[in-house]
């Protein structure tokens, strides 16, 4: 029994009819003999396959026999079907780290990884607080339309942070058949961050080194980059030392240094020395600024204190003088300080060998006794001079003193000067 198909054959069954008294010895297969009918059961014969089935037997018959076989089998028919399926891929790919003034780079992709086409593919993308697109929005949806087998679409967007901190952008795609993809990426927005502390002397007399020391840092977590520091000087001050040393020129009353970067935790000491001539508040701004950072600033003041110092100097016109003569008493007062004079007083004593004539000067004289007083000088500004003058006639002669006293508000004691002529 031979198998000449293209296909497997199922329940492969030959009867064979035996001639009338023959009886079956055995065969190989086994046969099944029922009512002189022989049965063999082959089952299952694949292409081209071949099966031999040997019988023994004996008949009471002689001459010719007849033996005639019959086949049955099932022979299935299959069709082989391609299945196929959609599929749904998406990556999401944004930068792990930017600076605050950074435009953040997000691209997604989306690709049709199945067998079949992707149908009616939307893109949303969402954005946490703190990052949004140039327009503001928070999102953005895109119409792919239909995805081919192993076809892909990408979306770039620009984000921009308002704030440092890390942020997790979340994206989702969907198509027809309820197919669905997430992917999510995160990024991590740093900024320098600008501090300046400043300090130094708070009280000093004009003339003397008023000391600014200030501290610029970056407690940020990103190097700060293309710094400047800037130092505006008080009014009218001297410079007389900087650290660290930078360009200056007394024209600009101002200080700048220049740093190309400077690390997160670092830091620069700074000090500058300077002279006033003058009294008042000296109010020394130190400014810093840095790409993508806040400036920063800090303000010091010095009370800087003048001093009133008076040179008092009473010199005589002529000397010696006869009698009946008149002489000049030229009395000058210099503020050689730096603070004003003020409630200044001039007191002159004439000895009894002279006699008060007249008096001249910015403030009015009065005679009592022995003594001119001139009314007070309200102010004596620093490098001001004040003249008074007092005439006396010489009457008895002698060697003659003419004593003046001079009193103000900021002197604890008076200054005294005498001057001496020859009376003859």
């Amino acid at each position: 029994v031979s198998n000449f198909s293209d296909g497997t054959v199922l329940d492969v069954v030959v009867v064979q009819q035996l001639p009338p008294g023959t009886a079956v010895l055995g065969s190989s297969p086994q046969a099944e003999v029922r009512d002189g009918v022989a049965t063999w059961r082959l089952g299952t014969m694949g292409v081209r396959e071949s099966r031999l089935i040997q019988v023994r037997a004996v008949t009471p018959q002689t001459g010719a026999l007849t033996f005639c076989s019959d086949t049955s089998y099932r022979a299935p028919l299959c069709v082989t079907l391609a299945s196929t399926q959609p599929a749904l891929a998406l990556d999401l790919a944004v930068a792990p780290e930017a600076t605050l003034c950074d435009a953040i780079p997000v691209q997604v992709t989306v690709r049709n990884t199945g067998t079949a086409v992707c149908r009616y593919v939307r893109l949303q993308v969402a954005f946490p607080d703190g990052l949004a697109q140039r327009d503001g929005s928070r999102q953005a949806a895109y119409a792919l339309g239909a995805l081919g087998v192993g076809e892909s679409r990408q979306a770039t967007l620009a984000l921009t942070a308002g704030h440092t901190g890390v942020y997790t952008v979340r994206a989702l795609a969907s198509a027809a058949e309820g197919l669905r993809a997430e992917a999510e990426g995160t990024t991590r927005v740093v900024a320098p961050r600008l501090v300046v502390t400043q300090n130094g002397t708070t009280s000093q007399y004009a003339g003397r080194d008023v000391v600014y020391t200030f501290t610029f840092g970056n407690t940020g977590d990103t190097h700060a980059r293309q710094v400047v520091v800037e130092d505006i000087l008080p009014a009218g001050v001297q410079v007389v030392g900087v650290q660290p040393p930078t360009l200056y020129t007394s024209a600009s009353e101002r200080l700048i240094w220049r740093l190309d970067a400077l690390p997160p935790g670092g830091r620069v000491d700074f000090a500058v020395t300077v002279r006033s001539p003058v009294a008042g508040s000296l109010e020394n701004q130190v400014t810093a600024r840095a790409e993508c950072a806040d400036d920063a600033g800090a303000l010091h003041a010095a009370a800087v204190r003048g001093i009133a110092a008076i040179l008092l100097e009473v010199v005589d016109v002529d000397d010696p003088i006869e009698i009946g003569g008149e002489n000049t008493y030229v009395i000058t007062a210099t503020n050689q300080g730096t603070a004003d004079c003020t409630g200044l007083v001039i007191t002159s004593i004439l000895e009894d060998t002279v006699e008060y004539v007249r008096a001249e000067g910015p403030t009015a004289a009065t005679r009592n006794g022995a003594q001119v007083v001139f009314a007070p000088l309200p102010r004596l500004a620093p490098k001001e001079v004040a003249v008074w003058k007092v005439i006396a006639a010489a009457r008895t002669a002698g060697d003659v003193r003419f004593r003046v006293l001079l009193t103000a508000d900021q002197l604890t004691r008076p200054v005294e000067e005498t001057e001496s002529t020859r009376l003859y």
